[in-house]
């Protein structure tokens, strides 16, 4: 299949963007795609097909459309410069920094909705004040959010929970101390949680991609990251050795972007208690998980300490994570979605 480089869909990107603005400000059409945007791919017959613009990534995004997959009866993956047939049901998965131009998926949902085939829209990033989705929404049939504020920002849609992966939960020795996972960005708070660790006097084990370059130097006696993606089994097995999941969110600089966690989905999975950061990435999980701010250093060690050291209070976390793992497991996520899913 034909790529087009990074940089070049960032230009398309930006192109496309002015092009919106200028369109709600004279009323005039939105343009053709970009050249640079042009690529090509194979056609896909299935049931149920996950657009997804990154084949081959490893992320939290990435792994929920796995899950979801794995559950849908006659699945399949492309990109929206594929050709769809016989479809009943195309899932388009949307994320700013990743998708490509708004035009070209305009045209692609136009040509699909056309042959009579089903268009969800499955929307993972929001930054307030700029929906940059608007036009998809009204092309498409239905639109879904991942965090209940979402909907009423972005003027459209509804609301469906992430799913929580049906993980192994097996055996293994406990390690102890505490543990991250997800991909490696500033606005994981990862000094924060290695702080916590330092405090407690335990380690903080870390695993997903570039986390490394994230822990200041003198913390780095209190953390031990890992530069590697694990598969859904071995991640299981490496959550499970530990006392608490941790997860930190921060605002990002210049403007308030809301995106649920998946990677609290796999706690939940493996039934790891875990303290999350007090943001709207966690707006959904408060009943479920500890949820407290990680301004306040004292009160995530002290909310840790709590679960690792009372033993009734963590089989009741431990409980929370059960039901809300079967009320959101993929299977019921997807029927949420009007998936068809595998019987």
């Amino acid at each position: 299949m034909a790529r087009v480089g990074y940089g070049a869909r960032q230009k398309a990107y930006r192109r496309t963007m002015q092009a919106l603005k200028q369109s709600r400000m004279t009323g005039a059409p939105v343009p053709v795609v970009p050249k640079a945007a042009t690529v090509t791919a194979p056609t896909v017959e299935a049931k149920t097909v996950f657009v997804w613009p990154r084949m081959g990534l490893r992320c939290g995004i990435a792994e929920y459309v796995k899950h979801l997959a794995a559950v849908s009866e006659g699945s399949a993956y492309c990109r929206v410069t594929g050709e769809i047939r016989h479809a009943e049901h195309v899932v388009l998965v949307l994320m700013p920094s990743l998708n490509e131009p708004i035009p070209l998926i305009i045209s692609f949902i136009q040509r699909v909705r056309r042959l009579g085939t089903r268009v969800t829209l499955d929307v993972h990033h929001l930054t307030v004040g700029q929906n940059v989705f608007a036009p998809l929404i009204r092309e498409a049939d239905d639109t879904v959010w991942h965090l209940p504020s979402m909907p009423g920002l972005a003027g459209g849609g509804r609301y469906v929970p992430l799913p929580v992966p049906a993980l192994p939960q097996p055996a293994v020795p406990r390690v102890g101390g505490l543990t991250h996972f997800g991909l490696g960005h500033s606005s994981k708070r990862i000094p924060v949680m290695a702080r916590v660790a330092r405090d407690l006097g335990t380690r903080l084990y870390v695993y997903g991609d570039r986390n490394r370059e994230f822990v200041p130097p003198e913390l780095t006696p209190y953390v031990s990251a890992s530069d590697s993606y694990p598969s859904d089994a071995e991640l299981a097995r490496l959550l499970r050795q530990h006392d608490v999941g941790l997860i930190g969110r921060a605002r990002w600089s210049t403007e308030v972007q809301l995106n649920g966690s998946a990677s609290a989905r796999f706690f939940a999975g493996v039934g790891l208690p875990a303290v999350l950061d007090l943001a709207p990435a966690h707006e959904d999980l408060v009943e479920v998980f500890d949820v407290v701010p990680y301004d306040d250093l004292a009160q995530v060690v002290a909310r840790v300490r709590l679960l690792v050291e009372n033993a009734d209070y963590r089989a009741e976390a431990i409980e929370k994570l059960r039901r809300y793992a079967e009320a959101a497991s993929p299977k019921k996520v997807a029927e949420q979605m009007h998936i068809t899913v595998k019987r």
